[in-house]
């Protein structure tokens, strides 16, 4: 039942991503708020009481904080909202039930070229220093999207868990990712 489930949400994001058209325009419906400090963005419990289009960012934005954090990580200076509003203008978030399953994995490359980024789909064993991994949740249909950096043998995750005050060490199974995309 959960693997031919996962296979239906797997369809439904490659059909999504390449019938979705530029959304802009709902960027100006939600008025900003302050941006998050300078830094990583360890847990998007910190975004409690920001929208990602019509959800709340804590519970949906965790593919918006990966690429935040994947930017930061590469000195590209960005802010959450200009992420956000790249998620936006490049159709990248969910479209089902108002964005709230989040951003689309299969997408992530398109939003990291918005901010001059060579970023590419690769294999999870094959993703280099630093890489974008979405997985599916254990024993469930949700997808996670956490940005990750490789230091020696071993990945270190940004937003793993909700609480996280910092990196955790990780160990993501190839059966369980959806899309790993290189950034660095």
């Amino acid at each position: 039942m959960i693997k031919a489930g996962r296979a239906a949400v797997k369809l439904l994001l490659r059909i999504q991503w390449l019938l979705t058209a530029p959304q802009g325009f709902i960027a100006r419906l939600f008025p900003k708020k302050p941006s998050q400090p300078g830094g990583y963005i360890f847990s998007q419990t910190a975004l409690k009481g920001q929208r990602l289009f019509g959800a709340r960012a804590e519970m949906t934005s965790c593919e918006v904080v990966a690429v935040y954090n994947a930017l930061k990580y590469l000195g590209i200076p960005a802010s959450y909202e200009s992420v956000r509003s790249a998620f936006l203008g490049s159709g990248a978030l969910s479209l089902f039930f108002l964005g709230f399953f989040g951003g689309n994995p299969y997408s992530l490359v398109r939003v990291l070229r918005r901010f001059g980024v060579d970023a590419k789909a690769c294999k999870p064993d094959d993703a280099g220093k630093a890489c974008i991994l979405s997985f599916f949740n254990p024993g469930s249909l949700s997808i996670h999207t956490v940005f990750c950096e490789s230091r020696g043998e071993e990945l270190f995750a940004y937003n793993y868990h909700p609480g996280d005050r910092g990196v955790r060490r990780v160990k993501v199974g190839a059966g369980e990712v959806v899309e790993a995309v290189e950034v660095g």
